[in-house]
């Protein structure tokens, strides 16, 4: 959609933002890793009246979250888009999509730690259906109204998606706090006390959060090098452009491994919970 309707300098915009928006999306993997991980413990060990304290308090984390990593990424942003050859006019383009999407990042981070919850309770299917529709949404719903209809600038597919985020986060988190799971969070369990877990939670999962940062440093440095040639034979925009639709690609090979990992982690921390 961003194709069709900014065309080749909105592609290049989203080829430039990449090592932003991956940041942006590890963060939300640990957040759900974190719950996966240490809820399936907890029901290992025999102690899931733990579980609905450790739900609210990565929630206060998350919200903490929400506010670190915007204060680092927005300011440091418009300097990266830069450094990776943009003019003024591109990477004002770059801005247009960061700063909504940062300044919304706690949405995703909720909404992907409440689904690291589904996971870690067995409700695999509905984690799946979740993200699906959100996927469905911005495909098919708001990026088409934003882009086409309302004819935004770049802000509108970050807003679109963080739609698409909001719509089935709200879902999972009334059924959470209504009591319709397993694990039963009460809204007073904010005013109280960190669980342990919650803090052993964010140290074993940290491992994945550095997983991803790992991965990511060699695209950072490949995306300066073809923006480098690029420039050296005139062809920023269309270049950059092209490079961004590659790397999108290899997007779905990085999910197989994702799946694997992610798959693992829920039903080995159980069997480790109950020395089995």
């Amino acid at each position: 959609w961003i194709s069709k309707s900014i065309g080749e300098e909105g592609m290049t915009v989203m080829s430039i933002i990449i090592i932003v928006d991956f940041i942006h999306i590890a963060i939300g993997q640990y957040f759900n890793i974190c719950l996966s991980e240490r809820i399936s413990y907890l029901f290992g060990i025999k102690q899931p009246e733990l579980c609905p304290q450790v739900v609210v308090d990565m929630m206060r984390f998350v919200l903490i979250a929400g506010v670190i990593v915007p204060a680092i990424l927005i300011p440091t942003a418009r300097p990266l888009c830069k450094w990776y050859g943009a003019n003024d006019h591109i990477a004002d383009m770059c801005m247009n999509y960061l700063i909504p999407q940062l300044i919304c990042a706690f949405i995703n981070y909720m909404y992907l730690a409440l689904c690291g919850l589904l996971q870690a309770m067995g409700k695999t299917v509905m984690y799946g259906v979740c993200q699906i529709t959100s996927c469905l949404l911005t495909m098919f719903v708001f990026d088409p109204l934003f882009l086409l209809g309302f004819k935004t600038q770049m802000w509108g597919a970050a807003v679109a998606n963080t739609l698409a985020c909001l719509i089935p986060f709200l879902f999972i988190l009334i059924m959470t706090f209504c009591g319709k799971f397993t694990v039963k969070p009460k809204f007073n369990m904010f005013f109280k006390k960190f669980n342990i877990h919650s803090v052993t939670a964010l140290k074993v999962s940290f491992s994945q959060l550095i997983s991803n940062f790992a991965a990511e440093i060699p695209v950072l440095m490949l995306g300066k090098y073809v923006s480098l040639s690029a420039t050296a034979i005139g062809e920023y925009v269309p270049v950059m452009a092209a490079w961004n639709l590659v790397d999108r690609l290899y997007e779905i090979v990085i999910c197989v491994c994702n799946a694997l990992n992610q798959g693992f982690l829920p039903a080995g921390s159980y069997a480790f919970g109950c020395n089995r």
